[in-house]
Order: C-alpha cells, then structure tokens, then sequence
C-alpha cells in the first residue's frame, strides 16, 4: 500500500528490496552460495540489485536459476492510496517499473483509490463503507478484491517465521533519490519539468532516471469488446479495459503467449478500426499488448462518460 508521499516510497522500496535479499538468502542451501548473495546485501549505495543477480548467473548457474524462479513467483503487487487526481497514477506505475529495474521483480498495479472523505467518516462511523452506496471507491476496492481473489498464492513460512526483520531505512542510494525528489506531493500538480509533466526537460538530472520508467502516452479506462485475429484469420473475442496511443489492455478467454503477433479489432468502436499489437505482458486484467493504436480509437476512449471500473473475469 503506497501513497504518493515521498516516505511511503521510500519505505515500499526499502521494504521489498529487504524481502527480495531475504527471501533469496532463505533459499541458499550452502555457504558459498550465500557468499555470492553478500554483495547484493550491501549494494545500497552504488549498485542495482539486479545487476549483482547477473553476474551471479556467472558463477553459479544453478544458484542463478533458483533466484530466476524466485523473483519470477516473488507476488508483490502495490495499491495506489490517497490519490488526489488521475494524473498520480502514473507514479505509480513508474515506481513499479523503477522496482523491476532495480530489483528485478515484477510489481504490478491492482487498484488506486482516490483520497476520499467518505473514506475518512466510514472510519469514524465505525460503519464499513463497502455496506454504503456504490460509487468510485466502492468500485475501487471491488476491483482490487477480485484481482488478489484472482491470484494464486501458497502460503510461505517466510512469513511467519524468520530470524530478525525486513530493513525498513529510508532508501538512501543516490541512484534512487532522484526518483523520489521529482514525485509530487499529495494534491499537488508535478512541478514544471518534473517527469511526465508538461514541458518536462529530459536533460534534468533530477528527473533523468524516472523518465524512462514514466508512461509515454495517457492512458485511458474502458470497457470494450473486441477480437483479436491471427495470421490464419482466426478470430478470439476479448474485452479490453485499457487503451493508449502505444497499446492497450485485453482479457482473452484463454492466455496469449508473450511475443505473439496479431491485430487487436475494436468491436465497440464505429467503424471497427484494426491494429497490429504484439504481445509483451501479463497485468492483472489480462495481457498488456503494444501498437500504434488508431487516433480514432484513443478519441472515442477520451470521450466516453466514466462508469464504473472493469470487473475481473476469473477463468
């Protein structure tokens, strides 16, 4: 759970860097092994974690494959909390592609909800607010409860037993400070030439790491159907929740294999305007794809009213 506070940050960072080592330092069954994980124990100040994984791939490759299948399953996913407007989001999705980078963890986006006063007085009440009316942040947590209802999780000892305690110290490592330094404060706009703000100056050296982790386009929230057809023609219904100027998201009935090639047809829009996509993730609606998407497309999108947020299909 994170807010766009710099210490929520800060502490989130420290929290899964701290569970990554530990986690991996739990599995390591010999003393050399845990020699070669040392140096990613104290890598705070000049080093990316993942960069000392590689070169542990070096030497001992079946360690190597061991911390791969780790950090593959590792299941950190974030909540977005106290937004004060849409545009935060995209912190958020820095800071997660920021963690894959430095940690080499996937750490996917399951909900934001906004800053809310009904959230505040349901406190007060002593009255849950999920018993209330339905709105945006009633729709919100719906959300996020069917996409961790949607994970499969084994429950681990590492979580109810271990020797000492995760490291939860302010992050301190100069690569990672400059991230933290552009985040705006909570209901408060990105300062000019923050990154991903108007006019942003690549060239800041305050910004230049986040940059490359910040969204290149808006994107925007739908509730579409659609197909998508491959090289034989052949057509696979899905519904699609997301769209960009780059992409866009899609749940097909069944799972699309990463890399695939096809072209995303858009059902509910006039005209049924096509784009090649390919393949490149899993989120947790469905399977991100990449494209140049149609200006006809991201129009419609922008000119929908708001409804409610998508709901998770479980298949």
């Amino acid at each position: 759970m994170v807010t766009p506070q710099v210490t929520s940050i800060q502490t989130a960072y420290s929290f899964l860097k701290g569970a990554v080592l530990r986690t991996l330092q739990h599995h390591a069954e010999k003393a050399d092994e845990l020699e070669l994980l040392a140096p990613a124990a104290k890598s705070g100040e000049n080093e990316k974690v993942s960069q000392i994984l590689a070169r542990i791939k070096d030497k001992s490759p079946a360690l190597a494959e061991a911390i791969d299948e780790i950090l593959i399953h590792f299941g950190a996913q974030i909540v977005g909390n106290q937004l004060f407007d849409n545009a935060q989001a995209g912190i958020f999705h820095a800071i997660s592609r920021m963690i894959g980078d430095f940690l080499g963890i996937t750490v996917p986006i399951i909900g934001t909800v906004r800053a809310s006063k009904r959230i505040r007085e349901s406190v007060n009440l002593r009255k849950p607010m999920m018993l209330g009316a339905r709105d945006e942040e009633t729709r919100a947590f719906t959300q996020i409860a069917e996409a961790l209802l949607a994970e499969d999780v084994s429950l681990d000892d590492l979580l109810v037993a271990d020797s000492g305690a995760f490291d939860t110290t302010p992050v301190t490592d100069p690569a990672i400070r400059p991230v933290l330094a552009s985040v705006p404060a909570p209901g408060e706009a990105a300062p000019a030439g923050a990154a991903g703000a108007p006019g942003a100056a690549a060239a800041d050296p305050a910004n230049a790491l986040l940059n490359p982790y910040m969204r290149k386009s808006p994107r925007i929230d739908v509730d579409w159907t659609g197909s998508l057809r491959d090289a034989a023609g052949a057509l696979r219904p899905v519904r699609i929740f997301e769209v960009s100027e780059g992409g866009a998201v899609v749940q097909p009935a069944q799972p699309l294999d990463l890399g695939e090639e096809l072209t995303l047809v858009f059902d509910s829009v006039t005209g049924r305007p096509e784009a090649p996509v390919r393949v490149c993730r899993p989120t947790t609606l469905g399977f991100a794809v990449e494209g140049h998407i149609p200006a006809t497309v991201t129009a419609a999108a922008a000119a929908r009213p708001a409804s409610a947020a998508p709901r998770l299909a479980v298949v």
